[in-house]
């Protein structure tokens, strides 16, 4: 056995290891299918910079998720942070996402058209939701590594 190896199979189940690649696989096949419909969605009904923008970070994530797959299956550690690596870049798409509505909304007040915008965005809050979210859990994470500063993870 490798140190590599070693080091892999004494920070995580072994369960774990043995199905950390279908699930790597699973999401990146997923994020790729999603943005292909997303464009595919968008290339019928006229393509949107902001959309994009959604598809791209999919696309991202999907990539990554598929290469931290057959990292996995090489037996390289260096999985993990792909597969970090590719995780994060869902809360940085919402976090764009969620920069991009307050910009329409700032426009949409400036052009005088903020009642028809902000009736049609709190219409349906299920959009909302899960930018909250993610601003709920950024905030956390922030205050929980400053509050333990002796924690280096």
């Amino acid at each position: 056995m490798s140190s590599n190896e070693s080091k892999t199979s004494n920070e995580n189940p072994v369960w774990l290891l043995k199905w950390i690649p279908v699930l790597s696989s699973a999401l990146g096949g997923g994020a790729l299918w999603y943005s292909w419909l997303l464009y595919h969605e968008m290339a019928l009904s006229g393509l949107a910079w902001h959309g994009l923008i959604k598809a791209v970070f999919m696309a991202g994530a999907g990539i990554l998720c598929l290469a931290a797959a057959v990292l996995f299956l090489a037996g390289r550690s260096s999985g993990w942070s792909v597969l970090k690596g590719g995780l994060s870049l869902i809360p940085i798409m919402l976090m764009t996402n969620l920069m991009i509505l307050l910009i329409r909304g700032v426009i949409a007040l400036v052009q005088g058209e903020a009642q028809p915008f902000w009736d049609r965005l709190f219409s349906e809050p299920k959009h909302l939701i899960i930018p909250v979210i993610v601003v709920a859990f950024a905030l956390l994470g922030v205050l929980n590594k400053r509050s333990n500063p002796n924690n280096s993870q």
